[in-house]
């Protein structure tokens, strides 16, 4: 029955994208419950009078590779009968190589090419996950209370896919790291009769250290300049030209650091905060090293180990995912190769380019130029035979994978499809026919009426 009605949904959708002719995809992905990718699939076209956004189904991809991903679209295209090499107009990506994805795994490609900064940011989950056991959580509260001025901070579950979560764990670790050790937090649970606690906390504290305040310093900083970027290229009304501005910014900063002056300033605020922590750190610190990891407890250890492969990794994933030819999709000679991909006429296109540029110099004469993607595409609205607007959007998809709960795991990836579209486009379920249902179901499973003569 799920599956019938899913589909009747569905085919009322496509008529629809039919009917309007025109149409763009979004295609974005995300793990559910059981680690499965599933890619969800989301169409925006004009229909009586008014731009809509359909959600269709969910789809899991066993491989992320390009090639393997643009076969699923095509294979999704075809399934519902659309002319997508005639009557897509636009597509979007969201999971794939888009600027904030790139920021995000320069950071990403950083960390984990530096192995101390790799432990580093584990120790920092570990003291997440210690600190919000319920009893330590309520000593933490309570020294912070005791210690700082303002409403406690908490710290910052890490995660892979957003960054900003590092850069405030950082902040709130650093800005708090005297209530963390020597006030009663790890210190007082570590001298506790609970066997558990007393472990977790005595291993945490064994590894705040030299390198892992040298670390915080470092990270807190970088993160910081980085955040700003990040925080715009995840906007809903982003400039571009001021994206790749601020892109720009951010590589001669880190340029900047990467010399011996800045080295020396980091490392003298790294050893402030530590002495500000060694002397409740004396009695607890082991001082040689367990096992093959080196601590680098020294500042030309640190700087050759962590502080100079971390800078250069960062400069060099920024170099090579922000390129001048990825920073420069914008200019006319990238839009006609785009023009020729989707068989566009390429000579109305350079005119159309060339009225379009003319106008906006105009209006910036007349300060009414537009200022963001979102005013550009109105501003265009007037002449939307030159220039067609797409914009998709199927992030909230995801929000129904609440119904793969643990309790529901074993679901067929049909019925998942099928609920999921059914909630998502509650008005096309609710505005179906009754009697059509019953007709469709009947056609569908003949076999199961009973007969009662």
């Amino acid at each position: 029955m799920l599956e019938c009605l899913a589909a009747m949904v569905k085919e009322e959708i496509i008529q629809e994208v039919k009917k309007g002719a025109q149409f763009s995809v979004l295609v974005d992905e995300t793990k559910d419950l059981q680690k499965k990718e599933q890619m969800s699939f989301v169409l925006r076209y004009y229909y009586n009078g008014a731009v809509h956004e359909s959600f269709l189904e969910f789809d899991v991809a066993e491989n992320l590779d390009a090639a393997a991903l643009t076969g699923k679209i095509i294979i999704f295209l075809q399934k519902h009968g659309l002319e997508y090499k005639n009557n897509l107009v636009g597509q979007g990506y969201d999971g794939t190589a888009v600027i904030a994805h790139c920021l995000n795994l320069v950071r990403v490609d950083s960390v984990k090419s530096v192995t101390d900064a790799g432990h580093f940011f584990s120790l920092l989950e570990r003291m997440y996950v210690f600190m919000y056991g319920s009893y330590v959580h309520n000593q933490w509260l309570q020294v912070q209370r005791e210690m700082f001025d303002g409403p406690p901070r908490e710290l910052q579950r890490l995660s892979d896919t957003r960054w900003a979560c590092r850069h405030v764990a950082c902040r709130n670790v650093m800005d708090r790291l005297p209530a963390i050790i020597p006030v009663q937090v790890l210190e007082n649970i570590a001298s506790e009769k609970h066997p558990q606690r007393d472990v977790e906390a005595r291993g945490i504290l064994v590894q705040i250290d030299l390198n892992f305040v040298g670390c915080l310093v470092l990270f807190r900083k970088v993160l910081s300049d980085a955040k700003y970027l990040s925080d715009m290229l995840q906007s809903k009304t982003v400039d571009y030209a001021k994206a790749v501005e601020l892109i720009e910014a951010l590589k001669e900063i880190l340029l900047h650091y990467h010399c011996e002056a800045s080295f020396d300033e980091l490392w003298s605020e790294a050893l402030d905060r530590y002495r500000q922590t060694s002397k409740a750190l004396q009695d607890s610190v082991i001082p040689s090293t367990l096992g093959q990891h080196v601590v680098p407890d020294s500042k030309h250890t640190f700087c050759v180990n962590v502080y100079y492969p971390v800078m250069d990794n960062m400069i060099g994933e920024i170099d090579r995912r922000f390129s001048n030819t990825n920073c420069n999709i914008m200019q006319e000679e990238t839009v006609l190769l785009l023009a020729n991909a989707y068989d566009s006429n390429i000579e109305d296109l350079k005119h159309e380019l060339h009225q379009t540029r003319r106008v906006l110099e105009r209006k910036k004469k007349e300060m009414e130029s537009p200022t963001t993607l979102m005013e550009f595409a109105q501003f265009l609205d007037p002449y939307q035979d030159v220039v067609v607007q797409v914009v998709a959007s199927c992030e909230q998809s995801f929000s129904t994978l609440i119904i793969k709960s643990y309790l529901r795991s074993t679901m067929t990836e049909k019925r998942l499809s099928s609920l999921a579209v059914l909630s998502i486009e509650s008005k096309h379920t609710k505005a179906l026919d009754l009697n059509k249902i019953v007709r469709r179901f009947a056609e569908q499973h003949g076999n199961r009426r009973i007969q009662l003569l």
